[in-house]
């Protein structure tokens, strides 16, 4: 006889706009401490800010993050210039802890 046993695990893990301030930083702590998850155009002109935030939105009676994206000058992190791109990347390593 042969007997196999598979065991599945499924993680969740939720990312909660709590509030403004340390965007960045929360997004990363919660999907990848020690690491960076988010891909923006930030580097391109710095002046104006980080390209996504926190802000309350009434509506939903809740915060929210917010994503920036311009069409010019935002562009793929200074890496690639025909294209823009705004994103928060994920990481299946996060989940097997």
């Amino acid at each position: 006889m042969f007997f196999s046993v598979t065991q599945l695990t499924i993680g969740q893990v939720i990312l909660d706009a709590n509030g403004p301030g340390n965007t960045y930083e929360d997004i990363n702590n919660v999907l990848a401490p020690g690491h960076n998850v988010i891909e923006a155009p930030d580097c391109n002109h710095a002046e104006f800010r980080r390209h996504i935030d926190k802000v309350f939105d009434s509506e939903l009676n809740s915060s929210v993050f917010r994503f920036y994206i311009h069409t010019t000058p935002d562009n793929d992190r200074c890496v690639n210039i025909d294209r823009q791109r705004n994103e928060i990347k994920t990481y299946v390593t996060r989940l097997i802890t």
